[in-house]
């Protein structure tokens, strides 16, 4: 099976920082995995979520903020455990992907608000680094899905 590889032209083309464009053109493999792994590695997570973002289709990036979203949620609610609104957001962005033309679009979209309001409540950064790894992990797996279909 061929890898999928990024390219300078895609980066342009989405309006990656001058920062990420230098950075990439440094490295050796240009696959997604090895991308991937060097974000991480190099603490360059929020360039993958970037990407991740302009790259999934409309219904992908909604399971990816479902997921994030589901990720976070315990440390949200341990914080304020009388708003509901993230949860809520979560269902309604599940009902959403089950029947994209149903009313809940609009809170759907909410969905990855959710994710970074209680990601921002976790107060250690090696859980937020764990965390947030778990979620774009999944994202590039959705990502290498897509491709292959």
């Amino acid at each position: 099976m061929k890898r999928a590889i990024l390219n300078i032209r895609i980066l342009r083309k989405h309006g990656a920082c001058t920062e990420a464009v230098e950075w990439f053109e440094t490295q050796p493999k240009k696959d997604y995995k090895s991308l991937l792994i060097s974000c991480i590695k190099e603490d360059h997570l929020e360039w993958v979520n970037w990407m991740l973002l302009r790259l999934l289709t409309k219904e992908n990036k909604i399971r990816y903020a479902i997921y994030a979203a589901t990720q976070v949620l315990h440390i949200f609610e341990k914080k304020y455990p009388g708003d509901d609104r993230p949860r809520k957001a979560i269902t309604a962005a599940r009902n959403y992907v089950k029947n994209p033309v149903n009313k809940d679009a609009a809170t759907a979209a909410t969905a990855d608000s959710a994710a970074y309001a209680a990601a921002d409540s976790a107060t250690d950064v090696s859980e937020q680094k764990k965390i947030t790894t778990k979620i774009l992990t999944y994202g590039y797996k959705l990502l290498m899905k897509e491709r292959k279909s």
